[in-house]
């Protein structure tokens, strides 16, 4: 579902430019953005200008600069000042995938998530909501109050307090 204050659409390109108060829903999150353009050849939104997504049924909300939609495949994707607020986590990216029928995020680049006392630092990986664990490449530190761990690949599953590094530990 789509709702804004302005809508203006191509019925030879198929392509809708939604502008002030977007709403963007489906069965499970809501865009809230100034500005969206949907293209219904491919069933894609992309916002250039900030946008809050939130899950309907959790409490999970996410904000970014720039973003893209797949309603097919319900796939967000993120770019530019990611910023993530989960009851379990919190992060920070410069870009993300979020795939909403698993539940997981997946950074590509710069990453900060914290887990309760936990910091973990990465530049690619992926983090599963349920069941809490993260899998980390390219090289990634796990900080906690006691103990610190750097490797070039890390696992880390939070509920459990279990971590495994493989090449170059530290």
């Amino acid at each position: 579902n789509l709702y804004c204050d302005s809508l203006k659409y191509d019925g030879n390109t198929k392509i809708s430019k939604l502008l002030s108060n977007v709403r963007f829903r489906d069965n499970e999150y809501l865009l809230l953005t100034d500005s969206l353009e949907y293209n219904n050849n491919n069933s894609i939104g992309q916002y250039k200008n900030w946008a809050e997504i939130s899950a309907i049924n959790s409490n999970v909300k996410l904000t970014s600069k720039k973003g893209y939609y797949h309603s097919q495949s319900k796939i967000f994707y993120f770019k530019d000042s990611v910023h993530v607020i989960d009851e379990n986590y919190e992060l920070n990216a410069d870009r993300l995938e979020f795939r909403t029928l698993t539940e997981s995020a997946h950074f590509h680049g710069p990453t900060v998530i914290h887990l309760d006392s936990t910091v973990v630092h990465c530049t690619k990986g992926i983090y599963h909501s349920p069941p809490q664990d993260v899998q980390l490449w390219n090289g990634a530190t796990i900080m906690e109050p006691e103990r610190t761990l750097f490797a070039d690949s890390l696992y880390y599953n939070q509920k459990l307090d279990i971590g495994e590094g493989f090449c170059n530990v530290k």
